[in-house]
């Protein structure tokens, strides 16, 4: 057995000393015979000493199996939330797909509820759009937005419920329509203000005058 292979074998059985014997001289990347490297294999095994062995010797986190899964895509799908932690500090992709899924879809899919959580917060997932923060309604923001223009004694507004519209708008409406700014919130990047604020400022600076 040469020794890379000899390798492999170590980080399958998690075998420590062995392999820091063996990682001086053997291709930390080097493919087993079942289309595997040392790093994908303790991954999938959830061998975390020997993930942090090989990588600190430069495993490549980005390895891809046949099916297109990494080390940190296996590490998830089997709920191994220490390694993938330990995998995404070293940089690896979570937003590599298999297929159409994600590792954040595959991960949701089979219940690893600790691995979802761990991916959602370390996550640069999607578009960063912003909303402004409060709890509000249609008939909130017509009232301010009445307000803001000075058109309190000119328009009277009628509250109805949403079976007001069902001809016109007969799909269902959900329990709870609220944008809100998870991403953002996650990265503790979330800056924007009370959708008061927001929207005084957004009518006085472009509907400044649009009434007279």
């Amino acid at each position: 057995m040469n020794i890379n292979d000899q390798l492999f074998i170590a980080a399958q059985v998690s075998n420590i000393t062995k392999a820091i014997e063996l990682v001086a001289k053997a291709d930390v990347d080097a493919v087993y015979k079942l289309g595997a490297t040392p790093l994908y294999i303790a991954a999938q095994n959830g061998h975390l000493d020997m993930t942090r062995l090989l990588l600190r010797k430069g495993a490549d986190p980005e390895f891809k199996f046949s099916n297109g899964m990494t080390p940190l895509c296996i590490a998830a799908y089997n709920g191994h939330e220490a390694v993938a932690q330990m995998l995404i500090d070293y940089g690896a992709d979570i937003e590599v797909k298999i297929g159409s899924a994600t590792i954040l879809h595959m991960a949701a899919q089979y219940g690893q509820k600790k691995v979802v959580k761990l991916l959602l917060e370390n996550g640069f997932w999607g578009l960063y759009n912003m909303v402004c923060s409060g709890v509000t309604g249609r008939y909130e923001v017509t009232h301010e937005l009445i307000k803001v223009l000075g058109k309190e004694n000119e328009i009277k507004i009628t509250p109805v419920q949403s079976d007001y519209w069902k001809k016109e708008y007969f799909a269902e409406r959900p329990s709870s329509e609220r944008l809100i700014n998870k991403k953002l919130d996650l990265r503790k990047l979330n800056i924007m203000r009370d959708w008061r604020v927001c929207l005084k400022e957004y009518i006085n600076s472009y509907y400044q005058g649009y009434l007279d």
